[in-house]
């Protein structure tokens, strides 16, 4: 198909192939949503006509649009509960990247998505704040890398070693 549309010994004729291709991809990815939309816009169509049915002076344009929510949030306290049962099971220092796989896992959500990863130790982070001003959880420097989270109590505990 490419080769149709960029000649053979076009001036960038490797970067041309690839963004054709790319195009290509993106433009099937459109018509697939293109169908997705006309499903939801007869979906909507019919519920419109059952209202109606029902009320017939109902405004239908004064009904706001709701966003749905994505699927990995938690419920309140969801995600602090998990961070403090893995620090309360934990032998050693956890970072907030370890506490998010863990919230990742005990929430069965995709592992291999990095940005949701990334959402989850931003998500962690926010609620290790509060945890560390009311004192429940302390951070504590690591051999290499980042800091790591412990309890509270377990530092003043005689069986948690020092030297972490």
């Amino acid at each position: 198909m490419a080769s149709s549309i960029i000649p053979l010994g076009s001036d960038h004729a490797p970067a041309l192939h690839t963004l054709v291709r790319k195009r290509a991809e993106l433009d099937g990815e459109l018509h697939q949503q293109e169908g997705r939309v006309r499903e939801l816009q007869q979906a909507i169509a019919h519920v419109d006509a059952v209202l109606l049915m029902l009320k017939p002076d109902i405004q239908i344009g004064q009904i706001a649009p709701r966003r749905p929510q994505p699927t990995h949030v938690a419920g309140p306290g969801e995600i602090t509960g998990i961070v403090v049962d893995c620090l309360r099971d934990a032998v050693e220092p956890l970072t907030s990247r370890a506490l998010a796989q863990a919230v990742i896992e005990k929430r069965d959500l995709d592992g291999a998505d990095t940005k949701l990863e990334t959402t989850m130790a931003k998500r962690v982070r926010a609620c290790l704040r509060p945890l560390r001003l009311a004192g429940r959880v302390r951070a504590v420097p690591m051999a290499q890398g980042p800091q790591g989270w412990i309890l509270a109590s377990r530092s003043n505990s005689h069986s948690v070693p020092r030297a972490w």
